[in-house]
């Protein structure tokens, strides 16, 4: 059983505890300073825009592919549609200022709501503070202009909706919206799909050892109303397919940096480990009050992190909500709850209109200052991750027929959309698959057989950075192929 925690009259206002405009501010101004570095860490934000503009353009959502010469006219599954029309809307109104300034409102967002569920469960402003600034922290690795921002709100808000104590019916409606909203953004609705799994678990081991005497339905119900949500979406179950034949694949899996463990050299998987060692040290100490549902979340999700290092950031919120609870004065105090789901509140708090008017006007003051500082600011596609230098030299007379591309410079070609611009892979190695990855890899590394792929793809040209295997390989027949371009970052080699 869960603790029910009480609600004092300090708590029942936005800015008990640590306030969420604090954290909002704090969050939102950090991310707008270190908007370069966030644009460009990544590779995959050209991709996004691209998509989204062509959506806005042709007011349809691409359901085969059009940005590829490998992929061409293959069935392809748009489950980040709604994040890219987003981030291309940001983009027609103030061009990469707006795309930074709309990630640091969506992050900063999440963050903000995440201090007010710390301080509604645990109500001690040290524990908030500290837990926030470690979720933060841990977060920030992947503070990226990418769809999977609005996973972190996303999932934050499930927390907070299921923490309220509101009817069924009226939760579920929630969750249904929440999660058609979702399903359609990134594929990180999973996640949110997970945790009900979990409190359903949990809920069913519980009501099996009292003969199912205390067995609640609404944990059911949440999780079946959020798989109908996540199937209003262009191509229906197939979203389950396309996600799950990627995670199956543990070539793609293993190839792609962001999914694998958290390195020891790795100053974030450090903190995580030292989360979870708390979460094993708290459990110890409270081992006599614990609950299933407390053990299982806390498992779980700590696998998740040491099994990937994508999973982190979602896990840590999971973990320093647990961390909060199992730490808070209400527990001690030996309140039981005959309701089986994680981070329940006996009431919601009432929130006090002075409180709610501040934080709002402070957090409303911030969005626009965050908004002239973006515009002030010079965010760019950087010269030393790009081949920014390279696609400008031969924009007015591109090379013909079909490319080979870095696999991270994928995305901003697609962007750039200089003629026959098609790529042969980018960042959605879900779509690509690995028969195709495995291809790029070994004419990358012009191991054995990349001279036959090459022919296979009709390859004409050739844009990568100058120390790549295959370059070499390539300017052993100078006959053969003829350089176009060439500086630090990036080389274009011709078919002659």
């Amino acid at each position: 059983m869960l603790a029910r925690f009480t609600i004092d009259k300090k708590s029942r206002t936005l800015s008990g505890g640590v306030a969420p405009s604090a954290v909002f501010t704090a969050v939102f101004i950090a991310c707008i300073v270190i908007g370069q570095r966030m644009m460009n860490m990544d590779g995959d934000l050209g991709r996004h825009l691209t998509v989204g503009e062509y959506i806005l353009q042709n007011q349809e959502i691409p359901l085969i592919d059009h940005f590829s010469h490998t992929m061409a006219g293959a069935a392809f599954t748009p489950h980040e549609w709604l994040a890219e029309v987003i981030f291309a809307l940001a983009y027609r109104l103030k061009m990469f200022s707006g795309v930074v300034w709309l990630t640091a409102l969506v992050l900063a967002a999440a963050y903000a709501s995440y201090s007010r569920l710390l301080y509604i469960i645990s109500r001690r402003v040290w524990i908030t503070l500290v837990l926030v600034i470690i979720a933060i922290a841990v977060g920030s690795l992947h503070f990226l202009t990418r769809p999977h921002i609005f996973s972190y709100l996303f999932f934050t808000l499930l927390l907070l909706l299921l923490q309220a104590r509101i009817k069924s019916v009226f939760t579920g409606s929630l969750v249904f919206i929440l999660f058609m909203t979702w399903s359609n953004t990134h594929g990180g609705f999973l996640y949110g799909l997970l945790y009900l799994s979990i409190l359903l678990a949990a809920e069913c081991i519980n009501a099996f050892s009292r003969k199912w005497k205390s067995f609640r339905k609404d944990t059911l119900f949440y999780l079946l109303v959020a798989i109908l949500g996540t199937m209003i979406n262009p191509v229906g179950w197939k979203l389950y397919q396309t996600a799950f034949g990627f995670l199956s694949s543990n070539y793609l899996v293993r190839h792609t940096v962001e999914y694998l463990p958290p390195g020891i050299a790795d100053p974030f998987g450090w903190i995580f480990f030292l989360v979870v060692t708390a979460i094993i040290v708290v459990f110890l100490i409270k081992r006599k009050k614990l609950q299933v549902v407390d053990v299982m979340q806390g498992f779980v999700w700590a696998g998740m992190g040491l099994m990937s290092g994508r999973h982190i950031p979602i896990a840590v919120l999971v973990l320093l909500a647990t961390l909060a609870k199992l730490m808070s004065h209400t527990n001690d105090q030996g309140a039981v709850s005959t309701r089986n789901r994680v981070l329940q509140s006996s009431a919601m708090p009432q929130l006090k209109k002075p409180s709610v008017v501040t934080n709002g006007l402070i957090i409303a003051g911030m969005i626009g200052c965050g908004y002239l500082l973006a515009d002030k600011a010079d965010y760019s596609f950087s010269e030393a991750s790009f081949p920014v230098n390279a696609l400008n030299a031969i924009r007015a007379a591109p090379p013909g027929g079909n490319m080979f591309n870095e696999f991270t410079w994928g995305g901003y070609i697609l962007f750039e959309s200089i003629p026959n611009g098609k790529v042969f892979i980018d960042g959605q190695t879900d779509f690509y698959g690995e028969k195709l990855a495995r291809e790029y890899v070994t004419i990358r590394q012009a191991a054995p057989g990349w001279e036959l792929l090459l022919d296979k793809y009709a390859v004409n040209w050739v844009i990568l950075p100058p120390d790549a295997p295959l370059v070499t390989a390539l300017r052993t027949f100078p006959s053969a192929w003829n350089t176009l371009y060439e500086d630090k970052i990036a080389i274009v080699l011709t078919r002659k």
